[in-house]
């Protein structure tokens, strides 16, 4: 079975005690780290002062999991066939086209003139797509793509609502309008599930073309608004 969210925030928490860090710590976390990062809260309250996510939620969404099922049966395609890097290479190349807004790759490669062979979008999603075979480890992929999908601390908001009562540290909650991977809606719903149970919770919009992967590629623009937050 794989490791959970859940598993990996008290992974973090083993991690702190080797290192001998008894104080409570801010905890920084985008996309499957934010995820982590709330679960550490929920687990390990003690441990977490402050808490910042960026571009995740308290679950994944069902079109999230089901794009990430099947980047992982095209991994498993390849690895049957005899061909894994071709099945890491469309993983990922399928990725792409969550981690980026729809308005970028609509300025970018929008246009398909007649006179081309392949679409402008073609030579984006080579490229990204054979550094990520050529770099990234295959059962590392599998392992991290699944426990974004165990990722839920419950069915629903009642069942959650005891758990998040645990979190005693100030969030931030920063979430991107454009993001598909981990939509808006799902930054609003962690936020405002965090002020139901009691926590203290901001909410912060960071207006970037780059979707989810803004907290990569706008970081200037980030970190300025982290320092408006006072997040640290």
């Amino acid at each position: 079975a794989g490791l959970s969210v859940l598993g990996l925030a008290d992974l973090v928490a083993a991690w702190l005690d080797a290192c001998g860090c008894a104080a409570p710590v801010t905890f920084v976390g985008a996309s499957l780290g934010g995820m982590v990062g709330v679960a550490f809260a929920v687990r390990h309250p003690e441990r977490c002062r402050t808490l910042v996510t960026i571009s995740a939620g308290l679950r994944p969404d069902g079109w999230g999991t089901a794009t990430r099922h099947l980047q992982r049966e095209l991994v498993r395609d390849g690895r049957r066939n005899g061909d894994v890097t071709t099945g890491m290479i469309r993983a990922r190349q399928l990725g792409m086209l969550t981690y980026r807004g729809r308005v970028e790759l609509d300025t970018r490669f929008g246009s398909f003139e007649p006179a081309l062979d392949r679409p402008p979008v073609a030579d984006y999603l080579d490229h990204h797509g054979r550094r990520f075979a050529e770099r990234f480890p295959v059962e590392t992929f599998l392992f991290l793509s699944e426990a974004i999908d165990r990722g839920s601390l419950g069915l629903d908001a009642r069942t959650r609502r005891p758990l998040l009562e645990r979190v005693t540290a100030d969030t931030v909650v920063v979430g991107v309008p454009g993001d598909m991977l981990f939509p808006w809606a799902l930054q609003v719903e962690l936020h405002r599930e965090l002020q139901a149970a009691g926590a203290e919770s901001s909410l912060w919009t960071l207006d970037s073309l780059y979707g989810h992967d803004a907290f990569l590629a706008d970081q200037d623009r980030l970190a300025e608004l982290l320092r408006g937050a006072r997040a640290f």
